[in-house]
């Protein structure tokens, strides 16, 4: 109701609101998401993710300082970024988004037992299981990190599931 309300009195632009919820579940993410949020964030989340969710939504980009090169995920594509210390300009690259075939480089039992980690909410299992992952496929290990770190385990049961 408070929602609406906010949408509802706003004169120009409508606000972007996004929900923070400590639930993990694909039904609560609709049903909020119904409720009139443009999007939510699940909890406890981690500072970058507010950043992500600002950039996707206001179109905002971010400048790191001692960063020669951004990365930003892929609602940014191709974006121009001055770095005005060092007077180089970079361009922002998309993140990868993982498929099933990521995890195809682990031996089936990794991705079984990272299967019923994510079925069990488990987050620190899920942690010491994308530690076994060879440093070479880094992007692999930081999206999982990401994802784990942002209770995103529906996204890891179907990757993960789509590999079985």
């Amino acid at each position: 109701e408070a929602i609406q309300k906010i949408k509802q009195q706003s004169q120009a632009k409508k606000p972007i609101i996004i929900a923070a919820t400590a639930s993990a579940f694909a039904e609560q993410r609709e049903k909020i998401l119904a409720s009139g949020c443009d999007d939510l964030v699940n909890k406890p989340f981690e500072s970058e993710i507010i950043f992500q969710k600002m950039s996707e939504h206001l179109g905002v980009t971010y400048l790191y300082e001692n960063e020669p090169l951004a990365v930003t995920p892929n609602w940014n594509k191709s974006k121009q970024s001055s770095l005005s210390d060092s007077g180089v300009s970079s361009t922002l690259l998309p993140a990868i988004t993982l498929t099933p075939d990521n995890l195809k480089i682990m031996p089936l039992d990794w991705i079984q037992a990272l299967h019923q980690a994510a079925i069990r909410v488990d987050a620190e299992l899920i942690l010491q299981l994308i530690a076994e992952i060879p440093q070479s496929h880094s992007v692999l290990i930081n999206q999982l990190t990401t994802l784990t770190h942002n209770y995103n385990f529906d996204e890891i049961i179907e990757l993960s599931d789509s590999s079985l």
